[in-house]
């Protein structure tokens, strides 16, 4: 099982309320065969949360990730550099030209992941096996019987340090406010929505929006239909343990500090669902509260 039963329970932990989500996550990127093409994150209340929540997720099985935010990305060229630089990781000289036009961008995409696994260093189990076939055949000495068996015990190790690493995940390539592609990035929609069959490689490409996908979708169904997840409002428990994380006060505290944010909840949650902006609330009525009681 991947990621790890501990993974899931500390991404729990710093995502209260969601923890269907980040399973659901968990499972299609943890396999690289049923990572789908084109996924769709839709959260009306919090989406940079959730942004934060699929990076964590995207982080602990072990993805190679490319995050970009559209209202950063004023242009095509732009946008194309930051999703190269990011893959590449410095690792690869970046060509001017694959930031000319899609097309340049998709061949850019498949020379810097084929780049990447092809310089894979071959294994010693391999180079090992082929110097063993010698066409002379010599008594094997005390010596060398020794050093045989030193070698077999460490291709154990090796299998064994293969058997517990961690798997390689899928290339992702995440796009925050991805409503802001319509404003300035318009052309990009439906070639990124097509990307993984445009470039001809697997990719994940992931939208964050606070909008749905009717309203971002561009017209005339020129794009597939993605994988969505909606995103739903914390309650009352989630929203609690949430503001709570943070809390860096007298410990003897924590238990009055949470009654406070459940007292916040009541009162403000019929018109603020944001737990950014509880949080802020939180911020600026707590100290004379905590105050009064030192």
């Amino acid at each position: 099982m991947w990621p790890p039963k501990a993974t899931l329970e500390a991404l729990d932990i710093a995502h209260p309320g969601r923890s269907s989500i980040v399973r659901a996550l968990c499972a299609l990127f943890a396999d690289r065969d049923i990572a789908p093409p084109f996924l769709y994150l839709h959260d009306a209340f919090c989406p940079r949360r959730t942004h934060v929540m699929l990076t964590d997720v995207l982080r602990s099985v072990n993805a190679r990730t490319a995050v970009v935010d559209a209202r950063s990305c004023i242009s095509q060229r732009a946008f194309f550099s930051a999703v190269l630089r990011q893959l590449t990781s410095g690792d690869l000289e970046l060509e001017k030209s694959w930031t000319d036009s899609v097309d340049a961008f998709c061949a850019g995409l498949r020379d810097v992941l084929g780049s990447s696994s092809s310089s894979a260093p071959p294994s010693k189990r391999k180079t090992r096996k082929s110097k063993s076939r010698s066409p002379t055949k010599k008594t094997p000495t005390r010596r060398r019987r020794q050093a045989v068996e030193s070698d077999s015990e460490s291709d154990d190790a090796m299998n064994v340090d293969s058997d517990n690493a961690m798997p390689l995940g899928p290339v992702v390539l995440a796009i925050d406010s991805a409503e802001h592609l319509r404003d300035h990035l318009a052309d990009l929609l439906v070639p990124l929505t097509r990307l993984h069959e445009l470039a001809r490689i697997d990719i994940t490409v992931v939208f964050v929006s606070s909008n749905s996908w009717i309203d971002v979708q561009p017209p005339f169904a020129a794009a597939p239909d993605p994988y969505m997840i909606h995103v739903p409002p914390l309650d009352k428990e989630s929203m609690i343990a949430t503001l709570s994380l943070p809390y860096a006060g007298p410990p003897a505290l924590l238990s009055l500090f949470r009654q406070f944010i459940a007292s916040l909840y009541a009162t403000c949650s019929a018109f603020i669902r944001d737990p950014d902006e509880l949080a802020y609330i939180a911020a600026v009525t707590w100290p004379p509260v905590a105050a009064r009681i030192q």
